[in-house]
């Protein structure tokens, strides 16, 4: 379909540079998007960012069609310059055989591996996506990524389509994990193993419901843009009754965003450590700062 048509000439400015994508499964429909995508771009109405983002959600969710084939290929004399774009084509190979992706386990992962992990299957996490009004400056869409964590299992991935100047509250997606108990006076260690492929806009991790958590609940996450990050942080029940609490992992940023291998372990519970008093009005659980280290080269 061209801009010029009678169709296109309804839709406003606003409406091609604030685009959503929904999941769809006709190769046909790979096809018209990718070549819509490319018609924005050489017109000026879509930037390099656009284009990407459209580039990023073929490889993941279309990639084995001919469609996405021809879409990617016809990009290669357009002279874009984000990193990104040789990434995706190696993306595309090891997308058609699985067994073509190399897995490094991590020591610290697997000794963690070994103990009671109270965040249960990240399947089983929910979705959400916050980016219609009252949310704008933004648009996201999310899902399960296979095969793409460093050990070879599944991710849950966010997608930040494009970021622009927000009215008022700010656009997000994010994961909510499964409800899991803190026991009085028992310690724990969160892991959880991230990568974002920009580092445009902030990625956060929380603790619901807030109320229970001090010196803060939220952290912004320092992620190097590329590389897998082991992130961690202590968690310490200081009160005398045990607490139901989730984790939330929220992107506010542009491209993906995988999160892989969430860990949350009983560090203490071996020790029998006693539990302490809370006067009224103080948070009961304590969090550390997150600690990020590069997951492949073992150093902060």
């Amino acid at each position: 379909m061209a801009l010029g048509s009678n169709l296109c000439a309804a839709i406003t400015p606003e409406a091609f540079v604030q685009w959503r994508l929904q999941p769809w499964g006709d190769a046909r429909l790979t096809g018209l998007m990718t070549m819509g995508a490319l018609d924005l771009y050489e017109s000026g109405v879509w930037d390099e960012r656009s284009l990407l983002a459209v580039a990023n959600y073929v490889v993941w969710q279309h990639a084995l069609e001919e469609e996405t084939s021809r879409f990617m290929d016809s990009l290669l004399g357009l002279g874009l310059g984000d990193a990104r774009w040789a990434e995706l084509q190696g993306e595309m190979e090891w997308r058609g055989d699985p067994t073509q992706r190399p897995t490094s386990p991590h020591p610290e992962i697997e000794l963690l591996s070994g103990r009671q992990n109270l965040l249960a299957d990240p399947q089983l996490w929910r979705l959400e996506v916050h980016d219609e009004p009252p949310y704008s400056g933004g648009a996201y869409i999310g899902g399960i990524d296979p095969g793409v964590c460093p050990d070879g299992a599944n991710a849950l991935r966010l997608d930040g389509l494009w970021k622009g100047v927000t009215g008022g509250l700010v656009s997000w997606a994010g994961y909510l994990s499964n409800e899991l108990a803190l026991e009085p006076g028992e310690s724990y260690e969160l892991s959880l193993t991230m990568r974002r492929a920009n580092s445009r806009g902030g990625v956060y991790v929380e603790f619901v419901p807030e109320r229970l958590f001090g010196p803060e609940s939220s952290f912004r996450l320092s992620l190097p843009q590329g590389e897998w990050t082991i992130v961690t942080q202590h968690v310490s029940n200081k009160g005398p009754q045990s607490l139901k609490a989730q984790l939330k992992v929220r992107h506010l940023g542009y491209g993906p965003l995988w999160i892989c291998e969430p860990y949350l372990v009983c560090t203490s519970c071996d020790g029998g450590a006693a539990a302490s008093e809370v006067s009224p009005g103080d948070h009961k659980v304590d969090l550390s700062e997150p600690q990020p280290m590069c997951r492949d080269c073992g150093t902060p």
